[in-house]
């Protein structure tokens, strides 16, 4: 049985990636970069991604506060406690079955409503082991993929054992994948450098 927080429900879904929906952020609620998990195959495998963005819906009661002059902080206070919709979407990097994790594709999508949760560190770590989840993030067209990149990989620094070495083998794939653009590799690597 799963301990992993339970953070929203699916919308919709490619192999590619997913969006999903929830409530008001809090601090267990998603972050740009954090991995999250949706059950795939009937629930005998769970595909793996990265939130890419998140977007707060839009709201008409929100509209008619803006357009009022001088809102009192009341209200404000109280809009801000309402549960407002939100939509996150996902890049997927890898799937699990079992405890076998694979970076690349899932076979198949998760379906819509099934739920969302946070990546232990045991999953993070086990799919960021394998670099090849670099390669999907830098294909990824609808994404910001250079800050993407680093926020990932500040979260997959967090659950190493080495965290310099791990992100000198990070730096050197990079270097495989993008080195041809020098300027965008050494403003990515100088940005790595600052999460020792």
């Amino acid at each position: 049985m799963t301990t992993a927080i339970q953070i929203g429900q699916l919308l919709q879904s490619s192999i590619r990636g997913f969006s999903f929906g929830c409530a008001v952020p809090k601090p267990e609620m998603p972050h740009f970069g954090a991995f999250v998990k949706v059950p795939i195959l009937n629930g005998t495998a769970q595909a793996i991604g990265t939130i890419y963005d998140i977007v707060l819906e839009e709201d008409d009661l929100v509209r008619q506060i803006v357009a009022t002059p001088e809102t009192p902080a009341e209200i404000i206070l109280d809009q801000r406690q309402r549960q407002m919709p939100i939509e996150v979407s996902v890049l997927t990097l890898g799937y699990m079955q079992g405890t076998t994790v694979k970076s690349g594709l899932p076979p198949q999508p998760p379906l819509t409503l099934d739920t969302i949760r946070l990546c232990e560190s045991t999953e993070i770590a086990a799919l960021t082991n394998d670099f090849n989840f670099l390669r999907l993030i830098m294909q990824a067209s609808e994404a910001p993929t250079d800050e993407l990149l680093v926020r990932v990989l500040e979260h997959a620094v967090s659950v190493q054992s080495n965290p310099s070495q791990y992100l000198r083998f990070a730096g050197q794939y990079l270097a495989q994948l993008i080195g041809n653009d020098f300027q965008r590799l050494d403003t990515i690597l100088r940005r790595l450098e600052s999460l020792l």
